[in-house]
């Protein structure tokens, strides 16, 4: 095993059990994508967890391990894009209702604030 790959050991047991956030997440499956060995790892610790609950379901009928695992690693960065897509709309819808209260809160005080500005622009000579 590479040294580098060491710390994707802990990933892959924590992506397995379902307890990776996302950042590991996206950092594991990107490196399974270019590193055969740690991808087999993955692959061995699924087929232990799925031929597991596989079991307990009493289910019979053949599978097709390698596909379900591409499946799942699929659908784990489906899922990452669109948390991120999340994100980032929740921060723009956050950003506009800022805006809109500041406008809010500006137009709210324009009506008090234009005598006062205009009443000090002339008394520094502006106007």
């Amino acid at each position: 095993m590479k040294e580098s790959c060491r710390e994707y050991q802990k990933l892959i047991s924590s992506y397995s059990a379902g307890i990776a956030n996302d950042r590991e997440c996206s950092k594991l499956i990107s490196h399974v994508r270019s590193c055969p060995e740690c991808y087999r790892d993955l692959e061995t610790e699924f087929l232990v967890n799925y031929a597991i609950s596989y079991l307990d379901k009493g289910e019979t009928s053949a599978v097709n391990l390698d596909l379900l695992l591409k499946k799942e690693l699929e659908k784990t960065e489906h899922m990452l894009k669109m948390r991120m897509i999340l994100r980032v709309i929740s921060c723009l819808f956050m950003c506009i209702c800022i805006v809109t209260m500041l406008l809010i809160g500006m137009v709210c005080l324009l009506p008090d604030f234009l005598p006062q500005f205009a009443s000090w622009l002339q008394s520094i000579g502006a106007v």
